[in-house]
């Protein structure tokens, strides 16, 4: 069929073939002959014996080696093959420019994509193939799961009009997935609660999109959201069929991921721990892992981005841009100040100000007076945060959830919040154990202390940083806490 229309092969790799053609008119035309002579096939043979294949068509620039032919004109083919659903054909911009006055043919818009390790954006075109005259086509394609038209995405999460101060960080996780060309890689997004590392995850999806055929948001907190969001997953590639079980339907995901992965970018959301997510990672292939989690120790699964504190200066930013008090700058900076680095706090605040239209230091003031009124108050807290809860929910969830991991977690940050926002040694509490009364003092007895900080992490309630005793340097308990705002 190639050679009929002008081309020639020149390399195959796997199930794909890369061919080219002295006119773009003509690799068109081949393109259209080659999925309609597939679906004649397929039209005519049982469903397990179909085959289909996606196509990509550019015009551009190559570079001939000996045997070799690359470049951009080539990559750029390549991943328009990866945009087209099975049994169609993807074009560029240059290519519709050259045919659509000598071709019969419709083209569908699906507009400006940034493609992987292309520089430059590109115009992508789809051809909707005229197949009506194949005889029971439209049956047989009833009987077999199609993917819908890519690139997919289910993102939840709307990204705030005025999100800032994460340049390093989008910059940290292109690295970090980026680091294993042709491989699965794997980063998790972790620290302190309300730093925004789910916004941040849904702001590099919706940043690079382009770059990907698919990318699924996974509601990773419980194993009954992972497996739906998974076999909603297949549904949509086309990997499995709506009625099927979801046990298969998941091992069949897996499996598709492990050797089809390529172009894919899944989003685990507020995973619990690295052993619980585990199980649902692809085991090999292509695909990008981006995690979120409240969770610190990753390194033996991914690759871990801590999403800092914003500083005052980001705070005050983030205020003035919020409300639009350009001239409350001194005011900004000593309310984002006030608030601590958590971005969740901001919006809170600048929702309130904005709502009751007073100043930003006449909010510092109500603050200063009743901080934990104001941290409370469920009308101003964003959607986009922790699904609707207020800072002050937010965090009393968590310090629930670390009591039942450790008695003493309560407590423990409770005497922490008395002290100034500024990192605590940890030997205050271990040397001053018994002066903290019961039941706390023995809870902290032998490795208590360490199990209740630990508890504290889990949840995302505080950091551990390590400091340097000149007494005892050697000391593995020598450290100190950070807690939210510090």
């Amino acid at each position: 069929m190639v050679r009929k229309f002008g081309g020639r092969i020149i390399d195959t790799a796997g199930d794909g073939i890369l061919a080219e053609f002295s006119s773009v008119v003509n690799a068109v035309k081949c393109a259209v002959a080659i999925q309609s002579k597939i679906a004649e096939r397929n039209a005519a043979i049982k469903p397990e014996q179909r085959i289909q294949f996606r196509m990509g068509v550019n015009i551009g620039d190559v570079i001939y080696d000996d045997s070799r032919i690359y470049g951009d004109g080539i990559n750029i083919a390549a991943r328009l093959e990866g945009i087209a659903e099975p049994g169609g054909i993807c074009v560029s911009g240059s290519v519709l420019e050259q045919v659509q006055d000598k071709l019969n043919i419709a083209f569908e818009d699906i507009g400006e994509q940034q493609l992987k390790n292309i520089a430059r954006s590109v115009r992508v075109y789809r051809l909707v193939l005229d197949q009506s005259h194949v005889p029971t086509r439209r049956a047989a394609l009833t009987s077999v799961p199609q993917r819908a038209a890519l690139p997919a995405s289910n993102i939840p999460v709307r990204v705030p009009t005025h999100f800032m101060g994460r340049d390093d960080a989008l910059a940290a996780i292109e690295t970090a997935l980026n680091r294993h060309e042709g491989r699965v890689a794997i980063t998790a997004l972790h620290g302190l609660r309300g730093v925004g590392k789910t916004t941040l995850a849904a702001a590099f999806a919706e940043r690079h999109r382009g770059n990907y055929r698919a990318t699924w948001w996974i509601r990773a907190q419980a194993d009954p959201s992972i497996r739906a969001d998974f076999v909603a997953l297949g549904i949509r590639l086309g990997w499995v069929g709506a009625d099927e079980k979801e046990e298969p339907a998941v091992a069949a995901v897996m499996e598709r991921l492990r050797y089809e992965g390529d172009g894919i970018l899944l989003i685990f959301d507020n995973a619990v721990d690295a052993d619980a997510l585990k199980p649902y990672l692809p085991r090999g292939g292509g695909a990008r892992v981006l995690v979120t989690s409240n969770a610190h120790a990753w390194r033996g699964v991914a690759a871990p981005v801590e999403i800092r504190l914003w500083p005052k200066e980001i705070g005050a930013d983030y205020l003035i841009a919020r409300t639009g008090r350009t001239g409350e700058r001194s005011a900004a900076e000593a309310l984002s100040e006030a608030l601590g680095g958590l971005p969740l706090a901001r919006e809170q605040a600048a929702a309130y100000c904005e709502h009751l239209d007073i100043s930003l230091a006449n909010y510092r003031k109500r603050f200063e007076a009743a901080p934990a009124r104001l941290l409370d108050d469920a009308r101003h807290a964003p959607a986009e945060y922790h699904d609707g809860l207020t800072v002050a929910k937010t965090f009393a969830l968590a310090i629930e959830g670390a009591t039942q991991l450790h008695l003493a977690a309560e407590p423990l940050i409770v005497h922490a919040a008395l002290l100034a926002p500024e990192p605590i040694p940890l030997f205050l509490f271990a040397e001053a154990r018994e002066k903290l009364g019961e039941p706390l003092a023995t809870a902290l007895v032998g490795d208590g202390l360490e199990e209740a900080v630990a508890a504290l992490r889990t949840f995302a309630l505080l950091n551990r940083e390590t400091i340097t005793d000149e007494r005892d340097p050697g000391n593995d308990r020598n450290g100190a806490l950070a807690p939210p705002g510090a």
